[in-house]
């Protein structure tokens, strides 16, 4: 009986002895707003993509703007909001952007369009291009969740896009030729009218 009633002060002395262990690094939760599901963007979080994948890539490295990129309204609308920061389910300069926001947000501006919220809704308008076929306006597209047309942006020319990457960064340009997004790009649309 005496052993029973020691065994809770055994234990807690056990546990205040043993080493600590570190803890493992953990990601937030997603939980999606309510306007995040009626505006059809919660299958829109992104996380850092180097951090998910662990593939050792590194798609924070950006390129410098091409002096020569082709102007056009969409393009240069676009590259008027670089630095805007990025927010899960952001539409708007006055918010913040993710990638589908961003894209929205600049074909209603720029071309009357009401484009779908989401990624993988962007990826099923329009018509498909190959790579070589790309015009600046054209909408390109990323697996960067290990989930196809899960980030898209806006192809610029000069194999550069624009785009909101992800959580703690800001609307950039990067060039198709970086090995991350070369890695994971995941193909194109035109949408709308021609650029």
């Amino acid at each position: 009986m005496k052993i029973i009633r020691l065994l809770p002060l055994l234990l807690l002395t056990a546990c205040a002895a043993a080493p600590t262990v570190p803890s493992h690094r953990v990601y937030p939760t997603h939980r999606a707003s309510p306007e995040a599901i009626l505006n059809d963007t919660a299958g829109d979080y992104e996380q850092d993509a180097a951090a998910i994948l662990n593939d050792g890539d590194n798609p924070a490295e950006s390129v410098n703007t091409p002096n020569n990129l082709p102007h056009t309204p969409l393009t240069d609308y676009a590259q008027n909001l670089i630095g805007t920061p990025y927010k899960y389910g952001g539409n708007s300069p006055d918010t913040g952007f993710d990638c589908s926001g961003f894209v929205v947000y600049v074909y209603r501006a720029t071309r009357g369009l009401n484009l779908p919220r989401s990624s993988q809704s962007l990826a099923a308008q329009g018509s498909v291009l190959n790579r070589d076929e790309l015009n600046p306006g054209d909408l390109v597209f990323f697996n960067t969740r290990r989930k196809k047309f899960s980030h898209v942006g806006i192809y610029l020319g000069e194999n550069s896009f624009i785009h909101a990457p992800s959580r703690g960064g800001s609307v950039r340009i990067d060039s198709l030729e970086n090995v991350y997004w070369r890695k994971h790009y995941n193909g194109a649309r035109r949408v709308g009218e021609s650029p």
